[in-house]
């Protein structure tokens, strides 16, 4: 018996415009590409839909976080966020077709046939209601009683090692950011035998990078000191008061430049209640446009944040 992936959809789905990929029934399947092209956003998406597997008959596993997703539901990840994203996965299962599919924002019966064309899809009319009253959906199309699902789990053996073992992602939920415990602990029945997600933090830095905006700030004010019976201005001279927020600029800029935008790129600030976006990705193309191309540094790819995250950990511990 064989479980496997033959073909995923990604449609408006960060940082995919529209992707289809097909898989090799039961072989190796690679995925090569820079850092920022999406690698880790598809493996998380398979994660993902192999927790939402799992959570229909393993309840002990996931007691706590019965309602919450491996993957958040954000229209952050969408490119337009006023439009739904599509993700569709086909796997086969003993030659049978066994689909998965997850939507944020709603859409119309239209909108969902003309954006996923496969044949024998995933029918429309079991997911409106849930997609229409939530804004959001994840859905397996298996309605067996949870046969299917007790004999993947049992006779397959679904394992993630992700890339972000020291950069936790974004997109991961609270329930399942896991913390290292080395304790050994009986089994029983209701769990996984084989964890799906086989596990340095940005949190952190961004903590010293605001410090750096305020001691910047700080060099900004005019400051006084006496001297005899006057009282004279201190001189900052500005290439010291922008070193370190020019040097951060540049780390992110050179960590995006595969990518090669057009313009200027650099780290733009929002207010204290902007929340996961305080932090941006700004491109400015010219001295009077400046274009948002991520809305916040957490949503950078895997491999990105850990390139950026590695090079303010030594620009911070050399200060």
């Amino acid at each position: 018996m064989s479980f496997g992936l033959v073909k995923v959809i990604f449609i408006n789905r960060a940082p995919f415009k529209r992707l289809e990929l097909d898989f090799k029934e039961n072989g190796i399947n690679v995925l090569s590409a820079i850092n920022g092209n999406g690698k880790t956003t598809i493996l998380s998406h398979i994660t993902d839909a192999f927790y939402e597997l799992a959570k229909k008959v393993f309840h002990n596993e996931f007691e706590g976080k019965e309602n919450k997703y491996y993957r958040v539901s954000s229209a952050l990840y969408n490119i337009n966020s006023s439009s739904p994203s599509y993700v569709y996965l086909r796997f086969k299962y003993n030659n049978k077709n066994i689909d998965y599919i997850d939507i944020r924002n709603n859409c119309t019966k239209e909108q969902y046939d003309s954006e996923i064309t496969i044949e024998s899809k995933i029918d429309f009319s079991k997911i409106q209601h849930t997609l229409s009253s939530a804004n959001n959906i994840k859905f397996w199309s298996l309605d067996d009683k949870n046969i299917i699902e007790k004999e993947i789990f049992s006779k397959s053996i679904l394992t993630y090692f992700p890339s972000y073992r020291y950069e936790t992602p974004n997109y991961l939920n609270d329930p399942y950011n896991i913390k290292l415990d080395y304790a050994i602990k009986s089994k029983f029945s209701g769990y996984l035998d084989n964890q799906i997600e086989v596990v340095s933090d940005l949190p952190s830095l961004v903590n010293w990078f605001l410090d750096v905006l305020l001691d910047m700030k700080l060099k900004e004010e005019t400051r006084l000191f006496k001297k005899g019976n006057n009282i004279l201005p201190i001189t900052i001279p500005p290439e010291e008061r922008t070193f370190v927020w020019d040097n951060l600029n540049n780390i992110v800029s050179s960590a995006l430049s595969s990518k090669s935008y057009n313009g200027i790129i650099r780290l733009g600030i929002g207010a204290r209640n902007s929340g996961s976006t305080r932090i941006a990705i700004m491109n400015d193309v010219s001295s009077n446009t400046s274009l948002c191309i991520c809305p916040s540094i957490f949503n950078l790819s895997a491999g990105e944040l850990s390139l950026i995250s590695n090079l303010w950990r030594n620009s911070s511990s050399s200060r």
